[in-house]
């Protein structure tokens, strides 16, 4: 059945050019001599027109009538076809596209049987589905069976935190995210642990599809009590900057969550010690950098943040002529 597919998509694919080769070979072709002398003597009927309304002279008529029949007399003598006087395809070429077209499926089933396994049998879906089927009953009955253990035993059992820990894996591993944040935030509860907090954190962001304030929270306290060496760090990290990336693109988080970035942004900037690409050959305004000052200002507006930060102000209420009322900062 399946070499059947096979030759019915190759001649649906080539239908369009087997249908232009084929109108192009219908197509009828007046002899090259014939459609020559038909142009000249269209010419010569022009001319007798043009002569007869005055637009040119006799003599005129007489010197372009005698060119005319000079053509038409090199025309009997003339053996070059008019197929490569207009630079049409000649017939050769059109043999040719026809033997590549219909070379093309077999080449490919060349190349298909060089490099392919057709000895394998089919795979249709429904057997695999229904096996998937039965691969989700059988974890979900596993799943079940640890969870309904895991609510046995007791708060201080030093195996509840793994157990919670493995069924947030294995919650993760069929992508049920809100079931592994349940399983991790009860492992959390028992304990803190910088990577668990990770992983609760990643399976936040995986349920929502994005970071949201409580898994940038999760994921900057793993990152302080987590070990630089942690295989997990670099990727916390990431996920740390993406996080501060939403807060500022998004605008769906508070304003404390943007004092906060600020306030680490100064402090780094606070931490330099020269201003990147300050050099005659990377800026042209190299000249113009002042990192005294820079600090200076820096260390003004982080002052004001820490100590004397004020979100909102007094507003000025206008009454508009339309009877709205106007408010202004």
């Amino acid at each position: 059945m399946i070499w059947l597919s096979i030759v019915v998509i190759s001649l649906f694919a080539l239908a369009p050019s087997f249908s232009l080769l084929f109108c192009r070979q219908k197509t009828p072709f007046n002899d090259d001599q014939t459609i020559l002398l038909t142009a000249y003597k269209k010419k010569l009927r022009d001319l007798e027109h043009d002569v007869h309304i005055g637009l040119i002279s006799t003599h005129d008529h007489d010197t372009l009538q005698l060119e005319i029949e000079r053509c038409i007399l090199t025309t009997h003598n003339n053996n070059t076809p008019l197929s490569i006087i207009h630079n049409k395809t000649p017939q050769h070429a059109t043999k040719i596209a026809w033997c590549g077209l219909i070379l093309t499926p077999f080449a490919a089933l060349a190349l298909y049987l060089i490099n392919g396994n057709p000895e394998l049998p089919a795979q249709p879906l429904t057997p695999r589905l229904i096996a998937q089927h039965a691969q989700d009953v059988q974890e979900d009955t596993l799943i079940n069976t640890l969870r309904h253990m895991l609510m046995t035993l007791p708060k201080t059992d030093p195996r509840l935190q793994q157990g919670y820990i493995l069924l947030g894996q294995a919650e993760m591993a069929r992508n049920h995210y809100h079931a592994a944040v349940d399983a991790y935030s009860h492992a959390l509860a028992l304990g803190f642990d910088p990577e668990i907090a990770a992983r609760t954190a990643e399976a936040i962001t995986q349920e929502h599809h994005f970071v949201t304030p409580k898994a940038l929270a999760l994921f900057r306290k793993a990152l302080a009590t987590a070990p630089k060496n942690a295989p997990w760090y670099k990727s916390v990290q990431i996920r740390v900057v993406q996080g501060e990336h939403d807060i500022v693109m998004t605008g769906s988080y508070s304003v404390e969550d943007m004092r906060q970035l600020t306030i680490e942004c100064l402090k780094w900037i606070l931490t330099q010690k020269e201003v990147p690409a300050t050099t005659p050959e990377t800026c042209g305004n190299y000249l113009l950098h002042d990192l005294p000052m820079c600090h200076w200002e820096c260390r003004r507006y982080l002052e004001r943040l820490q100590n004397d930060f004020h979100s909102e102000y007094s507003k000025l209420e206008v009454s508009l002529s339309d009877g709205k009322t106007f408010a202004d900062a």
